[in-house]
């Protein structure tokens, strides 16, 4: 399959086209065929080796993704994926690339107003957000909350 993968850590000049394996699926995955990814801050850290992936965890970039639920390589290969539902995912890796596992506790319909590139977007940063503001902040309808840099996906 198609990836965008890096030999060595650094700036996005450390970034090439690559064909890798399939990926495998471990138990309680599935796949989903990546139309559009997003690039966030923990994937840059990532790439400079700042941020390392989670154990077990694939080594191509790419933390939230969105696409078709595929069910298996031959799937893939068919373009049956292409009558499956459109998801968006939280992932361990492999966002970069045509194809990723993911937990099935990890992905969310895409709702039918958005398009595969703005549901990418989403999976990341929305999450965060909403950890921070809930069950780290604890807020409340009518709290104010001072957000630095907004123009970031979170506000750091």
């Amino acid at each position: 399959i198609n990836c965008i993968n890096q030999k060595e850590h650094g700036d996005v000049s450390t970034l090439f086209h690559d064909q890798i394996d399939f990926p495998g699926k471990r138990d309680k995955e599935v796949y989903i065929k990546i139309e559009a990814t997003a690039v966030n801050r923990a994937e840059i850290l990532q790439r400079r080796g700042l941020y390392p992936p989670i154990k077990g965890a694939t080594k191509i970039i790419g933390l939230e993704g969105a696409g078709y639920l595929c069910n298996s390589q031959e799937e893939y290969l068919s373009g049956g994926y292409k009558n499956n539902s459109r998801i968006m995912a939280l992932l361990e890796g492999g966002g970069y690339s045509d194809i990723a596992s993911v937990h099935k506790d990890h992905i969310i319909p895409i709702p039918e107003n958005l398009s595969f590139t703005e549901a990418a977007a989403i999976p990341e940063t929305w999450l965060t957000s909403y950890q921070l503001l809930n069950l780290v902040a604890n807020a409340r309808k009518g709290d104010y909350a001072l957000i630095h840099a907004a123009a970031s996906g979170i506000g750091c």
